[in-house]
């Protein structure tokens, strides 16, 4: 006899999970046409847009919560991207919630996790696996284009297991980018400091992997990629040290960079990292302003010729805020700052209403907002005198005043 073919049928419990979803996302819309109506429009029918312009903006503020901003990181337990917005709205003056609102619907730039995964996901097929083939190209003296002669031969292996990495904050994602990688685990370190026990457990199973390919390559490491999330400014990465005055001190430098090198000296004389290894910072994003200053910051303090600048991808100059353009964005940024949110950190670089070194961002990540974009969008004040502040997208600072 054949087979009954049989109709799937829907359990209860299935019923009720799909009555479930349908109905939270009716419940999202109502709450996004509620927010609309009541917070953004108010009672006057003045400048009141169409019932059907209504409906677009709410199924844009939904789809938009649903594909990206609910994920945001920095909301509080049971808050989601619609009630913190109604709280962030509400702050506002009612002549300027449609401006913010067209600002975050139109403007805001939302880097999501699974945006950031697919871009890590490129650095090895489209950086450096092209870099090895390259470089073991010239070794050989053949073409590149003799992809599969060059990364069967015992050279291109050699220089593949001949690489570290390592992270220069718990931005780097190294998990991320060794699982889209053919590297060793054992290539991967989280920050870029190695004790001695640490150091001496690479050296060996680097040189045990090299015996079994038949290289007799010292066991040191070749190239060494130190990845990072993101720079907007290139402060933090590299700037001239200042006297107590404010004034630059001469020939005298400080950032990550320079932590950098002084890492990378005692491996090199623990003779863990060669002597002519080449070093390779590779930032994930980019801005065209920290790219333009960290070339001229490294070509002054000499780091040019130690470090390779690299990028994952570079955001234009059309992103940042310009006057003229974004005039009625930035006069609501201006308008809600609070002087009291200056502080010694955050001063450094200029004053900080359009964000750390008057960066002018219109952009958040997924795990927390840069604080390049301006405070008034991410800025958690709950102060007792009376400014406190809720930003739609609430960052975590890493340094604050309070955390002395």
């Amino acid at each position: 006899m054949p087979p009954t073919r049989c109709t799937p049928r829907l359990i209860p419990s299935d019923m009720t999970l799909l009555s479930s979803i349908r109905l939270w996302g009716t419940v999202k819309e109502i709450l996004a046409r509620r927010l609309l109506d009541t917070v953004v429009y108010g009672d006057s029918d003045d400048g009141r847009p169409s019932t059907e312009e209504v409906a677009v903006e709410t199924v844009q503020l939904t789809r938009l919560a649903a594909l990206k901003y609910d994920e945001y990181e920095g909301f509080s337990p049971a808050v989601k991207f619609l009630e913190s917005l109604a709280t962030w709205l509400s702050q506002l003056d009612p002549s300027d919630r449609r401006i913010a609102l067209r600002f975050i619907n139109e403007r805001l730039l939302f880097v999501s996790a699974a945006e950031m995964d697919h871009l890590v996901g490129t650095i090895y097929p489209d950086r450096l696996r092209p870099y090895f083939i390259r470089k073991t190209a010239e070794v050989l003296g053949v073409s590149p284009t003799q992809v599969r002669r060059i990364t069967s031969s015992v050279e291109f292996q050699e220089l593949h297991r001949r690489t570290l990495i390592m992270g220069m904050s718990d931005g780097a994602r190294l998990d991320k980018l060794r699982r889209a990688s053919s590297f060793s685990t054992e290539q991967f370190h989280l920050v870029s400091t190695l004790d001695k026990a640490k150091q001496d457990d690479l050296r060996e199973k680097l040189e045990k992997a090299l015996n079994q390919m038949g290289s007799s390559a010292p066991a040191s490491f070749a190239t060494v990629v130190v990845v990072d999330d993101f720079t907007a400014s290139g402060t933090t990465m590299l700037r001239p040290a200042e006297n107590e005055d404010g004034t630059e001190k001469v020939g005298v430098w400080e950032g990550k960079l320079v932590r950098l090198r002084e890492h990378l000296a005692q491996l090199k004389e623990a003779h863990l990292v060669a002597d002519d290894a080449r070093i390779v910072v590779l930032i994930y994003l980019m801005t065209q302003k920290s790219s333009h200053a960290l070339a001229e910051r490294m070509e002054r303090s000499g780091l040019k010729s130690e470090f390779e600048l690299r990028d994952a991808h570079t955001f234009g100059d059309d992103v940042p805020l310009l006057d003229g353009r974004d005039d009625d964005y930035l006069n609501i940024f201006r308008k809600y700052f609070n002087e009291d949110w200056v502080d010694a950190h955050n001063r450094k670089a200029g004053h900080p209403r359009f964000g750390f070194a008057d960066s002018r961002l219109p952009l958040v990540l997924h795990h927390n907002a840069p604080n390049n974009t301006p405070p008034v969008i991410w800025k958690l004040d709950e102060s007792d005198t009376g400014s406190a502040w809720s930003g739609v997208f609430p960052r975590h600072e890493r340094h604050s005043s309070e955390r002395p």
